[in-house]
């Protein structure tokens, strides 16, 4: 291949943004078919809701969202349906609002995907009550694809929108419309789609959206 510093600007601009893992898209870029929709106005689709493990874990479905409660060190709720299919050869998309309530800020209370409920391998995209967020899977192992970051988009006990989507062999990370993050595509462990709170912490979801996407 020739040398970069030898071809004219705008050429190398072109290659430059033809390669994997350069493109960018604004959240509105895509129409969506959705395949999945829960708001919680009603208990349905598969969650799991009571009390759990001699009371360190709660769940709630009322007032059209979906409360997920730790009251106990070391337990970090994750609850999940089974209920979703989605064909990874598409372009898709998941999407929820989460709102840390009360309890420890400094972990996350996340979106979990393509998990494997029998050894609880998944995918998590995560934010903190103090307005950070992460990107990592558990496969055994943690292992980021974003570390712990900063970011003006999560905002202390209000509701942020995270949007996860794969668009050919990438990922897309969204918060509050807004990207923060790129990273090659994975396949998935499984199809259960859920979330994971953290320990003495109360969070809420306010709905839950799967789509494919097209251009």
């Amino acid at each position: 291949m020739a040398s970069l510093k030898r071809l004219p600007l705008l050429m190398v601009l072109v290659i430059l943004f033809s390669l994997p893992g350069i493109a960018q898209f604004n959240y509105g870029d895509f129409s969506k078919q959705q395949i999945f929709f829960d708001d919680y106005n009603m208990i349905a689709n598969d969650w799991s809701v009571g009390s759990f493990n001699n009371g360190c874990r709660f769940s709630a479905i009322s007032n059209g969202q979906f409360t997920i409660r730790s009251f106990c060190g070391g337990e970090n709720p994750l609850f999940w349906t089974n209920l979703i299919f989605i064909d990874q050869a598409r372009d898709f998309e998941i999407e929820t609002s989460i709102q840390y309530v009360t309890g420890e800020d400094n972990n996350a209370l996340a979106l979990v995907w393509g998990m494997d409920s029998n050894n609880f391998f998944r995918f998590r995209f995560g934010i903190s009550g103090d307005g950070h967020y992460i990107i990592d899977k558990f496969a055994g192992s943690w292992y980021n694809s974003r570390n712990w970051t900063p970011s003006p988009q999560v905002v202390r006990n209000q509701f942020s929108k995270l949007t996860v989507r794969k668009i050919g062999f990438n990922y897309y990370y969204y918060i509050n419309q807004n990207l923060v993050h790129t990273a090659p595509y994975e396949p998935f462990f499984g199809q259960q789609i859920g979330f994971q709170g953290n320990q003495n912490t109360e969070m809420r979801v306010d709905y839950l959206k799967v789509s494919y996407l097209t251009r």
